[in-house]
């Protein structure tokens, strides 16, 4: 069975920051659910976004009805709540980054994790080696996808193992 993440707008923006980010994590998933807002939020020409990223086949956009979105306290953009809620409805797991939306899905017991958690999971799965790992930690540093702190926590994870 292939697996299948939901993703919020940040993680898909960081994927493409990365020298073969996408391909990076097809190695991963072999479907990533984004809701309507997050597809909006990527690029004025949509259709375009999918061709020009190669993606067409692993990026599936689904819908979420009002009634589906669930009560947050925190102030989100549509991308996150969209997101938070299809991940839910579906019961997968989250990629997302900003604070406010990943302490709401943590609330809602959804499993959650960014690019560089994704770096570190490839590593422990031998999908990609240390050297490769530093390489796109390095990258997310240099185009602001993490900052120095998370940078630091997943290298000296991946050289504990």
């Amino acid at each position: 069975m292939e697996k299948t993440i939901v993703s919020d707008t940040s993680p898909l923006i960081n994927l493409e920051k990365l020298n073969d980010g996408f391909l990076f994590i097809r190695k991963l998933y072999g479907k990533i659910l984004i809701p309507q807002a997050v597809f909006k939020e990527l690029s004025y020409q949509r259709n375009e976004y999918l061709k020009t990223h190669a993606i067409k086949d692993i990026i599936k956009i689904l819908p979420i009805q009002k009634n589906e979105i669930p009560y947050f306290k925190r102030k989100m953009h549509s991308g996150e709540i969209e997101a938070i809620s299809l991940a839910l409805k579906y019961k997968l797991p989250l990629l997302i980054e900003e604070h406010n939306g990943r302490k709401e899905a943590q609330e809602l017991k959804i499993k959650i994790s960014g690019i560089a958690g994704q770096i570190y999971y490839a590593y422990t799965q031998n999908i990609i080696g240390e050297k490769e790992s530093h390489s796109k930690l390095d990258q997310l540093v240099q185009s602001g996808g993490i900052g120095e702190k998370v940078h630091s926590i997943i290298l000296a994870k991946i050289q504990e193992n």
